[in-house]
């Protein structure tokens, strides 16, 4: 430990620092050395994480006393779902708070989290809901276009798809439900409705089908295309010698 803090050659220091394994030792180092202080708070929390000891992570990232860096490695290793939860919501460093959050995969907590008008992280939430009926109940009825523009990109249900492209009172929504869309049956359908509201929504709706369908027919084109030109080689260089 002396030696890595206090050796004037920074080999020599780095080779003594590979050789700490104390958690006190390394826990000084992450707080108070300039040249250590990233790798040891790395160094730290992967050992504390292989010896499944999430209480002391834990108690890392509730001591705000603690460089931030070693706070938010930390949080990444943490598992237990109500203490992530309280991270996210109370914690006063924005990367500590991310780092929480990609550990939730409770999905009742993530919408417990979407549910505090105050909250800020309202994207990355979003994106890690895999609940299909979540989704599809936040992008059919929640009041923020913002929270809706998130869910539909992970909704698979075409039907669904379709009705918001039809129905959603956001152009935003609309536009990014019909390009969520795989299912060339699902622009059909959208193409055939003659029933929309207003005519500028219809001809959006429309304008932004024919492209997107346009767009799946030429990639179909060009896959078979590529096929054609990229033979096997003992065709292409039978076709050589021929010519």
């Amino acid at each position: 430990y002396n030696i890595a803090n206090n050796d004037k050659e920074d080999i020599i220091r780095e080779e003594a620092f590979e050789h700490i394994t104390d958690e006190n030792l390394l826990m000084e180092l992450a707080n108070h050395s300039v040249k250590f202080d990233i790798a040891a708070s790395r160094k730290l929390t992967d050992q504390l994480e292989e010896k499944n000891k999430e209480d002391s992570l834990i108690k890392i990232v509730q001591n705000k006393e603690n460089i931030f860096y070693l706070r938010e490695y930390a949080a990444e290793k943490i598992t237990n779902q109500e203490v992530l939860l309280n991270i996210v919501k109370n914690d006063s460093d924005t990367k500590v708070r991310k780092n929480a959050l990609n550990n939730i995969t409770n999905q009742k907590l993530l919408i417990e989290l979407l549910s505090d008008a105050e909250f800020d992280l309202e994207k990355e939430t979003l994106e890690k809901i895999t609940d299909q009926d979540v989704l599809i109940e936040i992008a059919l009825n929640n009041q923020s276009k913002f929270y809706r523009q998130g869910a539909i990109p992970n909704i698979t249900n075409q039907e669904v798809l379709v009705k918001i492209a039809l129905t959603d009172s956001a152009y935003e929504c609309r536009e990014i439900a019909i390009s969520t869309l795989t299912n060339i049956n699902a622009f059909e359908k959208l193409n055939n409705v003659t029933n929309i509201n207003t005519t500028n929504n219809a001809y959006i709706i429309c304008l932004n089908t024919y492209i997107i369908l346009f767009s799946f027919l030429f990639n179909c084109f060009s896959f078979m295309l590529n096929r054609v030109i990229y033979l096997p080689s003992h065709i292409f260089y039978y076709n050589v010698n021929v010519l």
